[in-house]
């Protein structure tokens, strides 16, 4: 995968020349019924934390709308009409997986070290993350951001479509990205000129306008972890590891396994072993045959699955120990890797 990067300028240029007509507030308009904008099954009416930052930001106050496609997914459409940076923590949003794109406008975003990332199509940043809007003081830039957790979007999935290989890394990748947003340097006005076009003929009902909308972003979200695979897999066969660099990530899986409990991030675990993260993200599929989260908790479900056949420990006794805090979500996790829930796996 990419390196997340973290403190130069990296400026995104947009399409400047995006006509008057109001993408957004016309797709508004249609999804929500003609000028609908109180329908209390689509927009949300409690102020988010990524509204309150942006609003304490604009001079004047932008549009902003917060839509639920589903439970797991919602998207954001935001106006910035502000050359002051705008710094948006992980706890802003609800989800752990978050892909922005530029609707009109141009934007600099303070990044890191990895100039080179620069002319890819899609770069991914680590939270908290600050963009400065650089368009004309008189001009306001529009933003998408689209906000999901992973089974969520698995579930549009087909696994009998596509290749078990290419699902594992689109899992991977979405695994392995959960403190990160993915920033799209595809403008995608076109694109939403075009869904806007399509709904203004359909002669259907607004939820199943909306029902559009929620696919539309599926496949903008899938359009775009194509894009990101495919470069990573350019960046892949250009990257070397050094004996030294095998070392460190066999350093680094170790202090994951004696961290299980409160393990470090990657940013921190790279600081630990002083190799820079997308080595450490290479270096593991390489070595272990996975990224290095999939490897912990592979390595935290063995562990556990040996405490409950040890017959002194409730499942929620394991699932702590093994540094769940989430009961559910062991569960889940316990069943997909061994085919039965944890409670049948301690003896009578």
């Amino acid at each position: 995968m990419t390196q997340p990067i973290d403190n130069i300028d990296l400026e995104i240029l947009m399409n400047e020349n995006i006509d008057e007509f109001n993408i957004v507030n016309s797709l508004i308009y249609e999804l929500s019924y003609k000028n609908d904008y109180s329908a209390k099954d689509f927009f949300y009416h409690q102020i988010s934390d990524l509204e309150r930052i942006i609003y304490n930001r604009n001079e004047k106050v932008p549009n902003f709308w917060r839509i639920q496609l589903q439970e797991g997914i919602e998207i954001y459409f935001f106006e910035i009409n502000t050359n002051k940076n705008i710094i948006i923590p992980r706890d802003a949003l609800p989800n752990e997986i978050n892909f922005l794109f530029t609707i009109k406008g141009s934007n600099v975003i303070k990044l890191g070290k990895n100039p080179e990332v620069n002319n890819k199509f899609i770069n991914t940043y680590n939270f908290p993350y600050t963009f400065i809007n650089q368009s004309q003081e008189t001009d306001k830039s529009s933003y998408l951001l689209i906000n999901f957790n992973n089974d969520s979007f698995l579930s549009f999935l087909d696994e009998n479509v596509l290749h078990p290989e290419y699902l594992e890394k689109v899992k991977d990748t979405l695994n392995d990205s959960t403190n990160t947003i993915f920033i799209s340097q595809n403008f995608i006005s076109d694109f939403l000129k075009t869904f806007l076009e399509q709904i203004q003929r359909m002669p259907f009902e607004k939820r199943y306008r909306r029902e559009s909308l929620k696919l539309k972003m599926i496949e903008l979200i899938w359009i775009s972890i194509f894009d990101y695979l495919n470069q990573t897999n350019q960046i892949k066969k250009q990257v070397r590891l050094t004996k030294k660099d095998y070392e460190k990530i066999q350093m680094a899986k170790e202090l994951l396994i004696k961290n299980m409990n409160n393990p470090p991030s990657l940013i921190e675990l790279s600081k630990m072993v002083n190799l820079n993260e997308y080595k450490i993200k290479v270096g593991f599929k390489k070595v272990y045959g996975m990224p290095p989260y999939s490897l912990l908790q592979d390595v935290k479900l063995n562990f556990a699955k040996k405490l409950l056949l040890q017959g002194d420990k409730t499942v929620t006794e394991v699932a702590i120990s093994v540094g769940y805090t989430n009961f559910s979500k062991f569960s889940s996790a316990f069943k997909k890797k061994f085919g039965l829930n944890p409670s049948k796996i301690i003896p009578n």
